[in-house]
C-alpha cells in the first residue's frame, strides 16, 4: 500500500518537469532496482491451526450455473509450489452422483475439478475430499471434507401473459417458459388454471412448445372481465435431475371485459372526480372498460351541442389506453351530450352506442389586478386592468402613501423578495373597504381599466 500511495505525487512531479524550459539534461533519471535480495523470506500465506479448507464452491443451492462450472476448494496453507505443480492425486475428489472431470492446482492453495461435461440441472451433489493430502510443510490433512450443493431447480423464467396482466385474451393460451427443459410427461398435475373469485378450476389442454415452455389453452373461452390465476405446484420436475421446482408459485391475470363508455369527468380542485357541473375552461376525460385508439374514439364521436375539437389533436390517434382526454373548451351553463357510435377497441369488440350527458356550469366569479410593486409613469393615464367575470361589484382597498411610507411598505406588496419584518414597523396591507359597481356580460370574460385617480395628490 506505500508504493500505491506514491504513484499520485510521483504524476504530479512528472507534469510540472514537463513544463520546464530547459533541455533534457537538467532532468535527472535514477534506476532503482525492484528485485528483492536473495536473503529475503518469500511471504507464505497460511492460517493458524490444522491444514484444512477454508472454502469450498459451488456450494448450497445454485441459481446458475456456467456451462463450464468448475469445483473449487481453498486450503489454510500452501500445497503446491509456484510455477510448475505436480498433477493431484487421481481421485481425491468424489461426487455422488458421479461427475468425470479432472483435477489441477490453481495458484498454490486451490485444488480445482474441473467437469468433463457441464453438471446436469436439478440435481443434489455430494462432494467429498479424501483425506491425505499434505501440504509443503509436510503436515497432512488426517479428514475427508465433505459438502453439498444443488444445481439450479426448475423456475418459471418468464410468461405470457406476465404476472397482473390485463386485459388478456379470454381465448388465447398461456405460455410457462423456465429455466431449463421441463419433463414434457410429468407437468400437467403440477400445472393448473382457476379462478381466483371461488378458486374454480378451469380445464386447460396442456402442450409444450420447446424443451422449456408449457402452453395451457382453455378449452373453452375464459370469462370475460374474470380475473384467473395459474397454480405451478413445488416439485415441477424438470428434465435432468429428481429435485424438482423449490417452491409454489402463482402467475395472476384478468382478462378483458365488454367494451363500454363508463364516464366522462373532470378533476376538481382537490383532485376529486366529478361528472356533473364541469368546468367550462377544461376539458373532459373519456373513460372505457378496455383498451381503445384515440382516433377511434375521434372518428367516432359526437358532440352536441356541436363542438369541434382543436387543430392538431389528430397526432394522438396511435395512442391507446383507457381513458383519453379531450382538450375542449365548453360553452357555460349548457347541457352537453358526448356520444360514441360503433367504437371499436383493440381486441376488436363493437360498441354500438354510448353516452354521457352532463352540464357545464358558469364560469366562476372572479376579479384580479395585477399584483406586487408596480410602476407607473406620471404622463401616463392612472389606470390598471382588471380582468373580471361574472361579478356585478368589487370590493378594495386604496390609499396614497408619503415619501416616508413607501420603504415600511415594501414587505406587504414585494411578493419577489423576502422582508425579515420581525421587530420592524412594517406597515401591514391596505385593508379592502371600498366597492365600486361593475357591469360586464354573464359567462364573458372582460379586461376593464381600474381608475387609481382618487389616491393621487389632486385625484
Amino acid at each position: 500500500m506505500r508504493l500505491l500511495d506514491k504513484f499520485p505525487l510521483l504524476l504530479v512531479l512528472v507534469t510540472l518537469s514537463c513544463g520546464r524550459s530547459g533541455g533534457p539534461d537538467e532532468n535527472d533519471i535514477e534506476s532503482v532496482a525492484l528485485d528483492l535480495p536473495a536473503t529475503a523470506a518469500a511471504f507464505v500465506p497460511t492460517l493458524d491451526g490444522p491444514l484444512r479448507p477454508i472454502s469450498a464452491s459451488p456450494s448450497g443451492t445454485l441459481l446458475q450455473l456456467q456451462p463450464a462450472q468448475a469445483i473449487a476448494i481453498t486450503f489454510s496453507r500452501p500445497m503446491a509450489p509456484v510455477g510448475e505443480a505436480p498433477a493431484p492425486p487421481t481421485g481425491q475428489i468424489t461426487f455422488e452422483p458421479a461427475v468425470a472431470g479432472a483435477l489441477r492446482w490453481e495458484g498454490t492453495q486451490t485444488l480445482v475439478f474441473q467437469p468433463t461435461h457441464p453438471l446436469p440441472l436439478n440435481t443434489a451433489f455430494t462432494a467429498t475430499l479424501a483425506a491425505g493430502l499434505v501440504a509443503l510443510d509436510g503436515e497432512r490433512m488426517s479428514e475427508p471434507f465433505v459438502w453439498t450443493f444443488e444445481t439450479p431447480r426448475p423456475q418459471l423464467l418468464t410468461s405470457n401473459p406476465t404476472a397482473y396482466q390485463r386485459f388478456v385474451n379470454p381465448s388465447a393460451g398461456l405460455f410457462l417458459t423456465f429455466n431449463q427443459a421441463i419433463n414434457a410427461t410429468g407437468n400437467a398435475r403440477f400445472l393448473s388454471l382457476r379462478r381466483q373469485s371461488d378458486d374454480a378450476p378451469v380445464p386447460v389442454d396442456f402442450r409444450m412448445a420447446g424443451d422449456s415452455t408449457a402452453v395451457l389453452t382453455p378449452t373453452a373461452p375464459l370469462e370475460k372481465g374474470v380475473d384467473y390465476y395459474v397454480s405451478i405446484d413445488a416439485g415441477l420436475p424438470g428434465a435432468e435431475g429428481n429435485l424438482g421446482s423449490p417452491r409454489a408459485e402463482q402467475l395472476h391475470f384478468s382478462t378483458f371485459p365488454e367494451l363500454a363508455f363508463v364516464k366522462a369527468t373532470q378533476q376538481d380542485e382537490n383532485y376529486d372526480e366529478i361528472t356533473t357541473n364541469l368546468d367550462p375552461a377544461q376539458g373532459v376525460t373519456l373513460h372505457f372498460t378496455t383498451e381503445v385508439r384515440f382516433g377511434d374514439v375521434r372518428r367516432a364521436l359526437d358532440i352536441q351541442p356541436a363542438l369541434a375539437l382543436p387543430a392538431g389533436v389528430e397526432s394522438r390517434d396511435d395512442f391507446v389506453a383507457t381513458e383519453h382526454r379531450l382538450p375542449v373548451t365548453w360553452a357555460p351553463e349548457t347541457r352537453y351530450t358526448v356520444r360514441l357510435d360503433s367504437l371499436r377497441d383493440v381486441h376488436g369488440q363493437l360498441l354500438v352506442r354510448g353516452e354521457h350527458r352532463f352540464l357545464a356550469k358558469a364560469y366562476v366569479p372572479s376579479a384580479r389586478i395585477p399584483e406586487g410593486l408596480l410602476v407607473i409613469e406620471a404622463d401616463e393615464q392612472p389606470f390598471l386592468p382588471m380582468h373580471v367575470t361574472n361579478v356585478d361589484a368589487v370590493t378594495y382597498g386604496l390609499e396614497r402613501l408619503t415619501q416616508d411610507q413607501i420603504i415600511p411598505s415594501l414587505p406587504s406588496f414585494d411578493n419577489w423578495n423576502y422582508y425579515e419584518t420581525e421587530g420592524t414597523n412594517a406597515r401591514p396591507a391596505v385593508a379592502a373597504t371600498k366597492s365600486r359597481p361593475v357591469t360586464v356580460t354573464r359567462n364573458q370574460p372582460a379586461v376593464l381599466p381600474f381608475d387609481l385617480s382618487e389616491a393621487l395628490v389632486g385625484g
